[in-house]
């Protein structure tokens, strides 16, 4: 990359959640509604600590994409809570066994290690 830096993400989500409108003096459940919630805001979401499993890294100038769908109907602004971390970028040196590299790890970008 023009840049030393590599950036880690890790997106807080929720396959299949669903999203509900929640009303001030209302109902808000009512017997044939379906009360499986997600939040509005990272701030009350229990995703605020996301999954490895989700993981992804970037390279300067690199954006994420992202295609949220609202399919209740109803106007509601979905949020995404990202953890971040910003790594520098070394050339890889010859060790040998007397000499021990520290701890690495391997990551695949666009194909190539």
């Amino acid at each position: 990359p023009s840049t030393n830096q590599l950036y880690q993400l890790r997106p807080g989500v929720k396959d299949g959640c669903k999203y509900h409108e929640k009303l001030t003096g209302k109902e808000r459940h009512g017997p044939v509604l379906d009360v499986d919630m997600a939040y509005f805001c990272n701030q009350d979401s229990l995703w605020t600590d996301p999954s490895e499993d989700f993981e992804f890294f970037l390279v300067h100038e690199m954006f994420p994409s992202y295609n949220a769908v609202n399919a209740t109907g109803s106007d509601i602004t979905p949020k995404i809570w990202f953890k971040g971390r910003q790594y520098d970028i070394e050339q890889a040196t010859e060790y040998t066994p007397a000499k021990k590299p520290p701890e690495f790890s391997t990551i695949t970008l666009g194909g190539l290690k």
